[in-house]
């Protein structure tokens, strides 16, 4: 159950971005996004009856990665990506920008499937309004944030660079934000980091960074890296999935996607390993 204060929701003007996050979600259902069942409310709350998803989210798993020191897998990020591009070519169907892919905001069952959820700043591509992101207050619409700087720099990390610069959107800024997912899994880092917005701007306008191949870890393959560099260019033109997420889904890192099921992703994570 998602639930929003909403004195907080007044005091931080966010009112009408949760009504269209719930008009929105009253409209999509997949079974790779985390699905409104209904919504309710009361003199104080707002509430949202959402799929349960017991499995945590992927920002859990990345941090156990960095405890115990020990990689994903080629074959783990492969099915999870899968995932998300199943969910992000349905909702970009019906003509929606997710906006704020990252680890958080991605969800796992106890089976070991992911789940794409938070549509709280997605916006319709053909709704002009709704298309200029207000990147400053993006915080003020997630329930769970506390703090708002450091939330901030927790998603500046992932943020295609048209929502920074503010100019128009198209579905592959999700396709962005998949392939910096995709590099940090692999590299174990983000390919860009600051602390501010300013200094993110001028990382990304300063390099294009690209994965070499000397520095491919043991254990992945060309073919992923490949991926992953198309998906992180910073012109949209140039990115993987501009000419529609065919381009991704045809992409040669798929090829063998079926040989492996959300059961044996959470037996490696939770089991084999000892997390």
């Amino acid at each position: 159950m998602k639930t929003f204060l909403k004195s907080k929701l007044i005091e931080k003007k966010c009112v009408k971005s949760i009504i269209r996050e719930r008009n929105l979600m009253s409209k999509i259902n997949h079974p790779f996004i985390v699905n409104m069942h209904f919504s309710f409310q009361d003199n104080h709350y707002l509430y949202m009856i959402l799929d349960i998803m017991k499995g945590g989210d992927l920002r859990y798993y990345i941090k156990l990665q960095e405890k115990s020191k020990k990689i994903f897998t080629e074959k783990e990020v492969n099915f999870l990506v899968a995932n998300l591009v199943l969910a992000l070519e349905y909702i970009h169907k019906n003509n929606i920008i997710h906006c704020d892919l990252k680890p958080e905001n991605i969800l796992s069952n106890k089976q070991g499937y992911f789940y794409l959820t938070d549509f709280s700043i997605a916006t319709n591509k053909n709704d002009k309004e709704n298309n200029n992101i207000n990147i400053n207050n993006n915080n003020n619409i997630n329930s769970n944030a506390t703090n708002n700087n450091h939330y901030l720099a927790g998603s500046l990390g992932y943020m295609p660079p048209e929502i920074m610069f503010r100019e128009s959107l198209n579905f592959c800024a999700d396709y962005f934000s998949l392939g910096v997912i995709c590099y940090e899994l692999m590299m174990g880092k983000l390919p860009y980091m600051s602390k501010n917005l300013d200094g993110m701007k001028k990382l990304i306008m300063a390099n294009q960074v690209q994965i070499k191949k000397f520095s491919i870890p043991e254990g992945w393959s060309e073919t992923c890296a490949d991926f992953i560099n198309k998906l992180i260019q910073r012109k949209q033109f140039k990115r993987l999935g501009y000419g529609g997420i065919e381009e991704i889904k045809n992409h040669p890192w798929f090829m063998s996607v079926n040989n492996i099921s959300g059961k044996n992703i959470l037996f490696n994570w939770r089991s084999q390993r000892q997390w």
